[in-house]
This record gives structure tokens, sequence and C-alpha cells, in this order.
């Protein structure tokens, strides 16, 4: 089974399922005891996410960092990438570009396209490696085909929509790097405004940066395929029109 693929099962677990649902429904608190007593790489990785973003805990990027790595033991592949990411940013431990190089390295042979993204751009600035234009090329171009970026956008939003910014947002990283507008401005939405998140004026506007790159200047509203009511919380939709 590939990574994306893999992705379709998660949270199909029934105890995952009842704390997802809690989660959805702002029941931080109940979702973050579920989570803890179930005890698997997924629970652990949504514990830290909790905790790094203050959901029903204390915010503490140092305690989610060392959870999202025990939640890298094991089948749940997408904390590799996550683990990788707070190296390369500092997200609760001494930034290390050589251990996020290596960790997107496994994250992108592994056929996570976000792991693919990250490694093409660290060897295109030479981050943690030698700089490298021919391999930052073909791991971009590997990336742009590791999958159906339209199917990841609509899982994505769904669970965006439904209340799991967690699963949301691990769904549409991998549809925004793959090229997807919409999955990258709803990602700097909830950055921007920290809807389910903790707001983070950098990553909104990384995210706002690969959403031009990706053509959002082309998007309409009929692009929006139903998430109308979700954007018009954070953009004025007139404006799409009006392009």
């Amino acid at each position: 089974m590939d990574f994306l693929s893999g992705m379709a099962g998660i949270g199909d677990d029934p105890v995952l399922k009842n704390a997802y649902d809690a989660y959805s429904e702002g029941s931080y608190m109940s979702s973050f005891s579920i989570f803890e007593e179930a005890g698997t790489p997924e629970a652990k990785y949504c514990m830290a996410f909790q905790i790094l973003n203050g959901q029903g805990v204390q915010r503490d990027p140092k305690k989610a960092f060392s959870l999202f790595k025990e939640s890298m033991d094991g089948s749940f592949l997408p904390a590799i990438s996550e683990v990788a990411q707070c190296y390369g940013y500092g997200i609760g431990v001494k930034t290390d570009d050589s251990k996020a190089f290596e960790l997107f390295s496994k994250a992108a042979e592994l056929g996570d396209p976000y792991g693919m993204s990250m490694l093409s751009m660290m060897y295109r600035n030479g981050d943690g490696v030698r700089r490298n234009n021919k391999l930052a090329d073909e791991w971009s171009e590997r990336c742009d085909f590791s999958g159906d970026s339209g199917e990841l956008e609509d899982a994505g939003m769904e669970f965006l929509e439904n209340g799991n910014v967690i699963l949301g947002r691990m769904f549409l990283m991998r549809s925004a790097v793959m090229g997807a507008p919409v999955s990258a401005k709803a990602l700097a939405c909830i950055y921007g405004f920290g809807a389910g998140v903790h707001a983070d004026d950098d990553e909104a506007s990384d995210w706002e940066d690969t959403a031009d790159a990706n053509g959002w200047d082309d998007v309409t509203r009929e692009d929006l395929e139903g998430h109308e009511k979700w954007f018009s919380r954070f953009i004025d939709l007139d404006e799409l029109d009006a392009e």
C-alpha cells in the first residue's frame, strides 16, 4: 500500500473515530483523553497536535514535539514529515537542517508528497545538504505526479468543514504542494485567522505564497465546488466573481 492509499484509511479505528467525533464537536478535553487512552501512533500524533495548538490542554511546543517523535514509531507515516518540519522550523526543538533533511528524505522515499516538496526545496536552497538543482527538479516532479490532488483536496476540505482540522490540514498540506490553489488558500486561512490552529502569520504567509504560485488568481467561485460557505468566513467571495 502506498502512502496516499494508506492515508485514505486514517481514522477508521472505532476508538479513534470517537475521539475525532469529540474533537470535531469542539470537546477537546474529551478527545484528548480518548487519544491518550488509545495510545496508538495516530492517537499520539493527534495529542501532539492538540498540545501544539493549545486545544483542551496547555500549549507546549516541546511536549508536542516529543509526542510527534513518538508517533513516528510505527506505521503512521505523516508523523515523519511532521517531525522533520519541527526540526526545520525549530518547533519545540532546536533548528537542525541536517536532521530535517534526513527525515524529509525518508518521508519522500515512502511516498509522502509533502516530504517530496520539502526535500526539493532543501536541495534548491542548500538547507542541510549541498545545493543540487537537478535533484530539486526531480523531487518536485515526483511530487506533482504522486497522486490525485483533487481527491486529497476533497477529503481535506470535508474534514475541515466538519471541524476535524487535524485530518483536514494533513490532507490539504499534501494537495497544496501538489499544485492545488484552493488547498493552499484554505491553509493560509486557518493559520492567518487561527481557525483550529495556533495563529501563525509566517505559516499563513507561506501558504498564501503557495496559493499564488499554484494559480489562486485564476480561481473563481465556481472552482470552490461547494466550499463557498467555509471560505466566506475568511475571504470576500465577491472579489472572485469580479476577477
